[in-house]
C-alpha cells in the first residue's frame, strides 16, 4: 500500500509481511531487512541522513540513510500510524489515528 522512497542508491519500502526493505537501486540485490512487528500503509520519508516509517501496531521507526542496517530508534506512540511522515522547517509531523506528534530533535 506505500510507496518507495530512493535516496543515496537504495531504495526503501515494506511489504505486507511487515517487513521493511532495503535493496539496491541499480541491481535491485538486498541490502537489509527488519521485521517491524505491525502492517505499513504510508511511506517512508527519507530526510536529514535518515529512514522514517510508521506501523498500524504504533510503532514509529528511524533508520540511519546507510547501506548498514542502523536502527536509531523505535517509537512505540499508541495508535495506529496510517500516514506517511512530513518533514518541515525542522520539525517531523507524524499523523495517527487519533493524534498529531511534532518531533524535533533537542
Amino acid at each position: 500500500m506505500s510507496t518507495p522512497a530512493v535516496a543515496d542508491g537504495m531504495v526503501f519500502a515494506s511489504d505486507s509481511m511487515r517487513v521493511f526493505h532495503c535493496v539496491d537501486a541499480k541491481n535491485g540485490e538486498a541490502i537489509w531487512t527488519q521485521e517491524l512487528g505491525g502492517e505499513v500503509w504510508g511511506s517512508a520519508l527519507v530526510a536529514d541522513g535518515k529512514v522514517y516509517i510508521g506501523t498500524r501496531r504504533g510503532d514509529f521507526w528511524i533508520f540511519a540513510l546507510s547501506r548498514e542496517k542502523k536502527v536509531l530508534q523505535r517509537i512505540e506512540l499508541g495508535t495506529p500510524i496510517s500516514a506517511t511522515p512530513v518533514a518541515a522547517n525542522g520539525v517531523l509531523y507524524v499523523g495517527t489515528m487519533t493524534q498529531l506528534f511534532a518531533l524535533k530533535t533537542k
